[in-house]
């Protein structure tokens, strides 16, 4: 299985060590897995904090290393993924209207998204 894209949020993603085009040979030393199979295994008991091992083939250099990851709530996934989206769209908005942006702290910026999903 061969990695498309990875889920901005998601451990593969937070984890640096895994990239576009990366080769999954096994998920917790289980290889062959298909379709629901390999989103079973990788959603394990959706329980944060549970932790699960790709054995992954680098795309540009061929080597093969595990990685292991820990997982988090789809939920929460769900969530950054929302926010990127909106910051994303933010971006790409003023760029195409030639807004300028100020950057905004890092304390502000997360006191104003936590409260969005409250």
């Amino acid at each position: 299985m061969t990695i498309l894209n990875l889920m901005v949020g998601g451990p593969a993603f937070n984890s640096k060590k895994i990239s576009k085009g990366d080769e999954v040979l096994a998920i917790d030393g289980v290889n062959n897995l298909k379709g629901p199979q390999i989103t079973a295994a990788l959603k394990g008991s959706n329980i944060a904090g549970t932790k699960v091992t790709l054995t992954i083939k680098r795309r540009l250099t061929g080597e093969v290393e595990d990685v292991p990851l820990t997982r988090v709530l789809t939920a929460s996934i769900a969530d950054k993924r929302k926010l990127f989206d909106l910051f994303t769209n933010m971006a790409n908005r003023a760029n195409k209207d030639q807004v300028l942006l100020y950057p905004i702290s890092n304390a502000r910026m997360l006191s104003e998204s936590e409260n969005s999903f409250a």
